[in-house]
């Protein structure tokens, strides 16, 4: 740390020096020049020749006092105009530190503003950032010791000789299940973790969307058949250039979402719909509602909003679902009311094709 603050002082003081020498070097250069173009006025002046010594010796103190006059209103200047430099400078330090929380006061003016403004919202960035990654770790800490625990207890009440038949088979269901739970937990983890990686989309192909989503209905059939819903998939053929492997993950997760929190016997429809820039799919199901100030926040990692109580899920899927879109270059509106639900994705439909 002392040898941090150090260095910090050393490079204020050659920042203040580099500063100082540049004032002072335009302060010689001017009184040159003007000391200059008059000796030369004056000299051609037969009437005042007899006094060019006198006013070569006057311009000399002349020109000696404004450099010293010069470099010291030079060091004043930069004193106050690097001030705001150092605070930022200190606050760098800070931050390098750990110190996410330090703030650098606001100026009013001047490039001291937009400089102490950029600062504070990257501390208010790295902060944020450190928070996600805390509750991240906790959040996906206890979603993998819920199964295991749940894993374990079970695992030794199948330990006991006086179960009965019935018993043993409902325990190793449990298992099964709990096991089938953090299977599926760890394989949502490694997608997000592997789509997180990716900033530029790549694998861009034509294919039917239409068709793709009808078959990731399918792929949920007993699903929603055990529910008795009523599903309405009927749209047009529609074709798009994306990355197809992507998009599938997309619809299953809004797909699967929206089974989970229709009600028994209630309604699920997608729609589809593609203009000259872009294609829409909508999602809409009839059931539990998402609150105003929650739907920004249900596409965080493990973020479980309040009507997910005993609904199965890690709070994965909607995380994955966002960082897909966003690589597609496209966005997500959620409506939610009147007992109903909609996730509508958008995304353009001039993504070039890639291998």
């Amino acid at each position: 740390m002392k040898k941090t603050k150090k260095k910090t002082v050393r490079n204020q003081q050659r920042v203040m020096l580099i500063f100082s020498l540049l004032v002072f070097g335009i302060l010689v250069l001017t009184m040159a020049i003007v000391a200059g173009v008059v000796y030369l006025t004056f000299r051609r002046n037969a009437l005042i020749l007899d006094s060019i010594e006198t006013l070569g010796m006057l311009f000399s103190v002349f020109l000696f006092a404004s450099i010293i006059i010069g470099t010291i209103i030079g060091i004043i200047t930069g004193r106050v105009f690097l001030r705001n430099i150092d605070k930022i400078v200190d606050g760098m330090e800070d931050l390098a530190q750990g110190n996410y929380e330090v703030r650098v006061p606001e100026v009013e003016s001047g490039l001291a503003k937009d400089l102490t403004q950029s600062f504070n919202i990257m501390a208010t960035e790295l902060e944020n950032t450190r928070l996600m990654r805390a509750n991240f770790v906790n959040e996906y800490a206890h979603e993998f010791k819920t199964p295991i625990v749940s894993l374990l207890g079970f695992a030794k009440l199948l330990k006991n000789a006086d179960l009965t038949e019935e018993q043993r088979n409902e325990y190793v269901n449990i298992i099964e299940e709990e096991a089938q739970r953090l299977s599926s937990l760890a394989t949502n983890s490694l997608n997000l973790t592997n789509i997180d990686k990716q900033t530029i989309l790549t694998g861009v192909s034509r294919f039917n969307l239409s068709e793709q989503i009808r078959t990731c209905v399918l792929m949920a059939e007993k699903k929603w058949i055990a529910k008795n819903l009523d599903i309405s998939v009927d749209f047009d053929e529609v074709f798009v250039n994306a990355n197809e492997e992507m998009l599938k993950q997309v619809w299953i997760n809004l797909i699967d979402n929206a089974i989970k929190f229709s009600d028994e016997n209630g309604e699920l429809s997608i729609k589809i719909f593609k203009d000259a820039s872009s294609v829409a799919v909508i999602i809409k199901d009839k059931g539990a509602e998402i609150k105003q100030e929650e739907k920004d926040k249900i596409f965080g990692r493990f973020y479980r909003a309040e009507n997910s109580s005993g609904v199965e899920g890690h709070g994965v899927g909607l995380a994955i679902v966002k960082k897909i879109v966003d690589i597609h270059k496209g966005r997500i509106n959620v409506e939610s009311g009147g007992g109903y639900t909609q996730f509508e994705i958008i995304i353009p439909t001039n993504l070039k094709k890639t291998k």
